[in-house]
């Protein structure tokens, strides 16, 4: 009696801590801690949740969600299509068809943006576009000041969007115009304009 008495109690603890809202939000990180991460990247990601990695134990362990440092361009093709040709993609469809959260830190053709050809970015971008529509998400850096712009023409209007997102540099292509207002307007706020 007094065993099953013990058992029962500590089956109830258990689903009364199950039913407890987590505090620390669990972090799968799909990489080997071996990866080399940014450690800025590290040091704001652990400000925030807990850090597993695929060779941790995690036994017991729910996650909140799941991260991908760098999503190659055939992982991104592979998931828009819906199939998995390696491990990681298998984790990361096998997540978004629970209904959890993944988030992408980087996209790997994105290494790419000065040298690649234009219509191959925009169809890159249109995969990246897919993946949101899947329920991927994007890293959002807390220091990240850059934003390219692929407009042919940029105006003042362009660049107080740009002030609104707490943005201060901006690339554009080498033939891009950029209007008098457009430059005016950037130099009274701050905001860098390179060439690319």
């Amino acid at each position: 009696m007094e065993l099953e008495k013990l058992v029962s109690q500590l089956v109830q603890k258990i689903i009364q801590e199950m039913k407890q809202p987590c505090d620390t939000k669990n972090t799968l990180v799909l990489v080997n801690t071996s990866h080399g991460m940014d450690s800025s990247l590290l040091a704001q990601l652990n400000q925030t949740r807990k850090l597993f990695f695929l060779e941790d134990d995690r036994k017991n362990v729910r996650f909140h969600d799941y991260l991908v440092p760098e999503m190659t361009c055939t992982q991104m093709v592979d998931i828009a299509l819906g199939r998995a040709s390696d491990f990681i993609t298998q984790l990361i469809l096998d997540r978004l068809l629970g209904g959890q959260t993944v988030t992408v830190v980087e996209y790997a053709y994105k290494k790419y943006l000065d040298t690649a050809p234009e219509a191959l970015l925009r169809t890159y971008e249109g995969y990246e576009r897919q993946l949101t529509d899947v329920g991927i998400r994007g890293f959002e850096y807390q220091d990240r000041q850059t934003l390219r712009l692929r407009q042919k023409v940029v105006t003042q209007q362009d660049l107080a969007a740009v002030v609104q997102q707490s943005r201060s540099l901006i690339q554009v292509a080498k033939d891009t115009q950029i209007t008098p207002l457009a430059i005016e307007f950037a130099r009274d706020q701050g905001i860098d304009i390179q060439r690319r």
